[in-house]
């Protein structure tokens, strides 16, 4: 430092004309200026004393928070230890006099985990009750993508399954349940149709509004659940009645409380929760529902009320639409009191709902490949020729055309739809050749649909051959779905094998347990009992042409069909594997069959001039 002094002084010794002592003091207030900034510099740049003293207080006080709430919930937990103790010692109490033995006692406990080993307490954050764990929402669902989306083969994302709806809403609540109640107890004034009349559907809307203020509040998430567990439950009772609560109760409940891109979204959801259960539940003709599929009028009437939908509710929209020559929902309907036309659908009519998914100004179409795959299953059961289904498929695996048309090429929705509605020798002509080549997914969804096709022309060997062929790619994806299992019935039934057809249906590993069928509910039926009857199964004396083993009686063939109509209350069976079922039951007995009401009209298919860039441009 010295030396650098002595040098700034010699050198304004010479280009300057001051004397030495005003050299001096001048260099050195330079400096003293130059050192005070570079000490500020310092001071800015660097970390304050104060500060770090701040911060060191803010972390003990933190900490001794956080040991002080550690500490408290200990003693919470010893406190409700202790509280489990006593009320277990008291349910002992209650119950051991009501009770032969302590086994009831340790039921009700382990039921409520009041388990005497006290299992480790953890420390839930503030509000953390608010929101589930998300382990546990991830474990869920992949549980309703697997029941829901695969094994009950639906049209909508997990998220719309029932089991979802009920986990987010609050069916324990009195008007809750005095709503769902009054759904299953059927027609308020006596009507055998199913339907309401307008005081009754007035009354329902009054409560309907009433419980979803109760219930949910200003909450719109939580009563867009509550009424898509309203019209699920209205759907498992009869698909006329869904649609007239869907237009006169829950459509005015949701309008009053949401408007613009939150009604869209709403009303998109609730149509493809209607839509879905009416394709689950209200397939094919029964005693509850009456008829297979609505009027393509009632379908068209409902997407118009609906008004602007999304694309998520195109795919169960597609599902429900009728037959070419489907007569029983326009019978149904007239039942019922609604003034519908009974003409139904063609192909054309089907395709030009798509219009209704679309955003005006969008020059490409877009629908999910679930959709597509849907709307083709639609267009081959209106009466479409195959040479217009392979257009079709055509126009949606172009990607000028459709958004994404190139992924189209290679989605199992699309394929297995188009082998669904293909003659059964091209369906397996393209199964054994352009699968593996534009690289498809296989699932259990694809041998369904090949055996559909092969169903429709009468193959059922070979339709036995592609079921036993998919067991053996059991552990490798799922194969115990409705779909399946369904055409397998359909299969057993033009074999007339009754003692398959029966072995299949008891069979809890290979048929039950799929579907979610449980094990003390096989056990505590009917026809569990019937099946352990040696009696009936060895002293029978009557045999079909096969050499094949009939029920003994009406009492047993009854016990059969009851146990058929129980899979509905399963959560993976549909009622096109329940009626499966039932038709195979019958067709499996002589006796029966000739007394059974199947017959069925063979409809021509539509012929058309339209052609492929008229296709598109009608879509």
């Amino acid at each position: 430092m010295i030396w650098r002094l002595c040098n700034v002084l010699l050198q304004r010794r010479v280009y300057s004309d001051l004397t030495g002592g005003e050299l001096i003091r001048q260099t050195v207030k330079a400096h003293r200026r130059l050192t005070r900034r570079f000490a500020e510099r310092r001071q800015q740049e660097g970390t304050n004393p104060s500060h770090k003293a701040q911060y060191i207080t803010a972390y003990i006080e933190s900490q001794s928070v956080q040991l002080a709430r550690e500490r408290r919930m200990r003693e919470t937990a010893i406190d409700e230890r202790a509280l489990l103790s006593a009320v277990k010692a008291a349910s002992l109490s209650l119950t051991e006099p009501n009770s032969n033995s302590r086994g009831g006692g340790d039921v009700i406990t382990a039921r409520h985990g009041l388990s005497g080993v006290s299992s480790p307490v953890v420390a839930d954050g503030f509000g953390s009750w608010r929101d589930g764990s998300p382990a546990v929402e991830r474990q869920l669902h992949s549980l309703d993508r697997n029941l829901h989306c695969i094994v009950r083969g639906a049209t909508t994302p997990p998220a719309f399954s029932p089991e979802a709806l009920l986990r987010r809403t609050p069916t324990q609540l009195v008007s809750v349940q005095r709503l769902l109640g009054r759904i299953k107890c059927g027609a308020p004034d006596g009507r055998a149709s199913g339907v309401w009349s307008n005081r009754g559907v007035k009354e329902f809307t009054r409560e309907l509004s009433f419980c979803a203020r109760s219930v949910c509040g200003a909450n719109d998430e939580a009563m867009v659940s509550l009424l898509g567990v309203i019209i699920q439950a209205t759907a498992k009772q009869n698909w006329a009645l869904a649609f007239q609560l869907y237009g006169s109760c829950v459509l005015p409940c949701l309008d009053a409380v949401a408007a613009g891109n939150t009604r869209d979204r709403s009303t998109s959801f609730l149509l493809s929760v209607l839509c879905e259960s009416v394709r689950c539940f209200c397939l094919a003709p029964n005693e509850v529902c009456g008829g297979s599929y609505p009027p393509f009028e009632t379908v068209s009437k409902l997407l118009k009320m609906a008004g602007r939908l999304l694309p998520v509710a195109a795919a169960p929209v597609f599902s429900i639409i009728p037959p070419t020559g489907s007569g029983d929902g326009d019978r149904v309907a007239k039942e019922n009191g609604n003034n519908v036309k009974g003409s139904p659908g063609t192909w054309e009519e089907a395709l030009a709902l798509v219009a209704l998914f679309q955003p005006h100004g969008q020059k490409r179409l877009y629908l999910p490949a679930s959709a597509w795959g849907q709307l083709i299953r639609a267009v081959g059961r209106t009466g479409a020729p195959l040479c217009r289904v392979r257009e079709l498929v055509d126009v949606i695996t172009d990607p000028n055309s459709v958004k994404h048309g190139e992924r189209h090429m290679h989605d199992t929705h699309v394929w297995n739809a188009y082998l669904s509605c293909s003659d059964w020798c091209h369906a397996l002509e393209l199964f054994a050749n352009n699968w593996l080549h534009y690289d498809v997914k296989e699932t259990a969804a694809t041998s369904a649909a090949l055996m559909e096709s092969l169903l429709h022309s009468k193959q059922w060997e070979r339709a036995l051959g592609v079921f036993r062929r998919l067991k053996r790619k059991e552990g490798q994806l799922i194969v115990g779905t409705s779909a399946v299992y369904a055409a397998v019935f359909r299969a057993l039934g033009m074999q007339r094998d009754w003692e398959a057809t029966t072995k299949l249906l008891v069979d809890f590993e290979g048929f039950l347990a799929p579907l979610g069928v449980p094990f003390e509910s096989w056990k505590s039926s009917r026809l569990h009992a019937v099946v352990r009857d040696d009696n009936s199964a060895c002293h029978h004396e009557d045999e079909n042409v096969k050499g094949k083993r009939l029920p003994v009686s009406d009492h047993e063939f009854d016990a059969w069909l009851a146990f058929a109509y129980e899979l509905r209350e399963a959560c993976g069976a549909t009622e096109e594997l329940v009626r499966s079922v039932e038709t195979a039951l019958v067709a499996c007995d002589p006796r029966r069959r000739q007394n059974s009401s199947e017959g069925q009209a063979s409809h021509a298919s539509q012929r058309s001039s339209v052609t492929a860039e008229e296709l598109f441009d009608f879509m």
